[in-house]
Order: C-alpha cells, then sequence, then structure tokens
C-alpha cells in the first residue's frame, strides 16, 4: 500500500466567534522547553462535540525582574493582570479562587467567549459574572462580623453585666 491510502478528508468543526458555556474535561500542567511552566485546560463547549478551541493556556504568574518575550521587564501592571485574568477564570467556572488542585476542576462549567485574535487563531476567555450591587449595610457587617473582620469594640464598660467573672 502507499502512503495516505484510505484517507478520508474530516470535516474542521470550528465555533463562530460569540459566548458559549463550556464544561472542563481535564487541566494539566506542562513545561515549555524554557522552562516556563503553564497550565493546559481541555474544554468543551456544551451541545458542540469536538468543535475547536477546546484548549486553554494560562502560563504562570510572571516575576519581577524576569524579562517577558518582548525582551521588557515584568512590572506590577503585568503581575496585576495575571491575578485578574485568574480570578476571572475561577469566578466563570466556579471554582473557589486560587485553587490550584487540577483535578478538581473538572466538570466546571462557565460561559466563554469565543474571539478571532488578530494572528487569525480563535481562542477561549473566560467571561467573570457580572459583579452583583452591593450589599447593604447591615448585611456587610453581618459578613464582615462572619469573616472576623469587623471591628472589635470594647464595650465592658457599658454593659458591665458582660464582663466574664
Amino acid at each position: 500500500m502507499a502512503f495516505g491510502f484510505g484517507y478520508k478528508p474530516m470535516q474542521n468543526l470550528v465555533l463562530a466567534d460569540g459566548e458559549y458555556e463550556f464544561i472542563i474535561q481535564h487541566a494539566q500542567e506542562h513545561t515549555t522547553q524554557n522552562g516556563n511552566i503553564y497550565v493546559e485546560v481541555e474544554v468543551q463547549a456544551k451541545g458542540k462535540p469536538g468543535y475547536n478551541p477546546r484548549i486553554m493556556d494560562f502560563f504562570d504568574i510572571p516575576k519581577l525582574g524576569t524579562y517577558k518575550n518582548d525582551n521588557s521587564l515584568v512590572t506590577q501592571e503585568d503581575i496585576d493582570k495575571w491575578n485578574k485574568q485568574m480570578t476571572s477564570f475561577f469566578d466563570c467556572f466556579g471554582i473557589g479562587r486560587g485553587d490550584f488542585n487540577y483535578a478538581s476542576w473538572r466538570g466546571h462549567t462557565g460561559i466563554c467567549k469565543v474571539v478571532t485574535k488578530k494572528t487569525g487563531y480563535k481562542g477561549i476567555f473566560p467571561k467573570a459574572p457580572e459583579p452583583s450591587a452591593p450589599l447593604p449595610a447591615s448585611v456587610q457587617a453581618a459578613t464582615n462580623a462572619f469573616n472576623g473582620t469587623a471591628k472589635k469594640v470594647n464595650n465592658s464598660e457599658e454593659f458591665p453585666e458582660d464582663i466574664p467573672f
């Protein structure tokens, strides 16, 4: 038989630009040839099996004093941008902020935007949920107290019966 005997052309299924609900199939850490660490997150658009794009890559947090690909130094702004992107990812998929246990990400769903980049390739971008309206002051005070951030008040002089003895 000759090389390529039996080849059948396959249709390349590509998502149009827009918003889709994605489910995380798998996430795994990798290292580039240059030693840079990144996490490859394989996702699937719900109801669109086999459609591309299906991969989201997140490189590790940049380090101050190191160089970027364009030979410029990493700035605090770069670190803040990375933190914002990861926060959007966690919020989008309902994953606890800072939960880098990749195995626990499997099965989480979120709404993402598929966008054609300047390069012509498609990218998947997490769409963070819209911020809700600010909490009423009384609810915020209760939340702060629950989280241990409420201002401690010593009111034992006003209410001597509260003194434990």
